[in-house]
């Protein structure tokens, strides 16, 4: 009884999402040149119908095909040679969030402190402390050493996605998944900034690839530590250990087996947290286990000026408390304003999932405009934006043409319900916290293996006749 609910609210997330994701493309598009929400609204609505009817007729009438006999590394090495231009023809300065990790990380490495202006535990440490690990505790951090770093990182992300494709699937759609990857618009030009998401994205995928491939108390121990670095680099993935509890249930293990899963698990995960959480405790005097910028957090993405987005501050300003305290007080604001606010609050979570959903440019806003040291014109940057968002849509587009394929295999394959949750679990959180295009990012292997499946079951299909 409980297994049918699952699969069947599975499949009902899924078919909502889809037509939401095509309908988001549009929205956020129209919305940067139209002034009335209710125009855009209605537009985007006439063009996801037009747009799925299309697709649907010409894709019953198209012959799907690809050649899986290319080499995986003739694929990667062109990906690279694009990502060695970029470097090269946008040279980038760090801002914003990029910035301050940066700074953190030269700031142990110099220093050997972790303190960013009046405050101490605000911004998650993984990404830094992983930075001055890889750097060796001696080499300052550059635009040049990011680089290499995030090159290398993809290369890593790459093997594993080839390897738990083809494992899992077969070799067309291990060649798919990572040809999807390595031109995919936001990593080719992403490369030389420095954000945690792409860290987070091969450590969340090393972990499915853990979780899927090995077994026994060993490996469930070292997934528990992959978990664990995960929560530090970013503290909303603390609850990503549920995908794994949810899908060992599925299973339908013994209970006894998968309460020493669990354990094993949860054991790796506080043998990371847990000296961060000791440091945080001699600072303030009280347990903080990862950092104090929840509450704020909280607070900016719920309350009544909220946009879905991210917003400098809340209705009521709480920048002048002490970061513990801000933590609290945002805590304590954003769980009265939701209380208070139910309908409100569920149309900001809309707003919240068609940013989630809607955009795939983060790496060419991120080089070509926000860190840029020469922002493009206007036109080139609409044009390769466009072209990001394209590139997204089809993607969503292959998922609509091959949905029941996609509902039979996330109710009968165990790694396709794996890719599926971890992308959902990401779209929950953010469909609460703040939520636009980079938040979708850790999940952006899952999600791509999950289309190159599909993919291959297709062009098999046609093969087969």
């Amino acid at each position: 009884m409980l297994d049918t609910a699952f699969c069947q609210l599975h499949r009902l997330v899924w078919t909502a999402i889809v037509p939401l994701a095509v309908f988001s493309v549009f929205l956020l598009i129209l919305e940067a040149f139209l002034t009335q929400p209710a125009i855009a609204y209605v537009v985007s609505i006439g063009l996801t119908t037009l747009t799925l009817a299309v697709f649907l007729y010409f894709g019953k009438r198209i012959r799907w095909s690809f050649n899986y006999t290319v080499s995986p590394l003739l694929i990667v090495a062109l990906g690279l040679v694009i990502k060695i231009a970029v470097f090269v023809l946008f040279p980038v300065n760090f801002v914003s969030d990029s910035a301050t990790y940066v700074s953190l990380a030269n700031q142990l490495i110099s220093e050997n402190s972790y303190q960013h202006g009046n405050t101490y535990a605000y911004w998650p440490p993984g990404y830094p402390l992983f930075l001055y690990i890889s750097h060796l505790g001696i080499i300052p951090v550059s635009t040049s050493t990011i680089f290499i770093q995030n090159c290398l990182i993809a290369l890593i992300a790459s093997y594993l996605i080839f390897q738990l494709t083809h494992k899992y699937h077969s070799r067309r759609a291990a060649i798919i998944a990572i040809s999807i990857f390595t031109f995919w618009p936001t990593g080719l030009f992403g490369a030389p900034d420095a954000y945690k998401e792409l860290l987070l994205m091969t450590l969340l995928l090393l972990s499915v690839y853990l979780y899927t491939q090995k077994s026994g108390v060993k490996y469930h121990f070292i997934n528990g530590l992959v978990l664990g670095f995960c929560a530090l680099i970013q503290p909303g993935t603390i609850l990503f250990v549920s995908v794994f509890v949810v899908l060992n249930w599925f299973k339908k293990l013994q209970f006894t087996n998968q309460l020493g899963l669990f354990v094993c698990l949860l054991a790796g995960m506080l043998s990371v947290i847990a000296p961060w959480s000791y440091r945080n405790t001699q600072v303030f005097d009280q347990f903080v286990m990862i950092s104090t910028n929840g509450g704020s957090n909280m607070y900016r993405a719920n309350n009544e000026i909220a946009t879905g987005g991210y917003i400098a501050k809340g209705a009521i300003d709480i920048s002048h408390l002490s970061e513990l305290e801000q933590d609290k007080r945002g805590k304590e604001l954003a769980r009265e304003w939701i209380k208070n606010n139910p309908v409100d609050f569920f149309h900001l979570s809309f707003i919240k999932m068609t940013k989630f959903l809607g955009d795939d440019s983060t790496g060419i806003y991120s080089i070509l405009k926000r860190s840029a040291q020469q922002p493009i014109g206007e036109i080139p940057y609409y044009g390769l934006k466009l072209g990001a968002n394209t590139f997204w849509l089809l993607l969503w587009l292959i998922i609509f043409f091959c949905r029941e394929k996609l509902y039979s295999l996330i109710t009968s394959d165990h790694l396709t319900a794996t890719l599926s949750l971890s992308f959902l679990y990401f779209f929950t959180v953010h469909s609460v916290f703040e939520s636009n295009a980079k938040y979708h990012l850790p999940a952006i292997p899952m999600f791509f293996i999950l289309v190159a499946i599909l993919i291959a079951e297709r062009v098999e299909t046609f093969d087969n006749k």
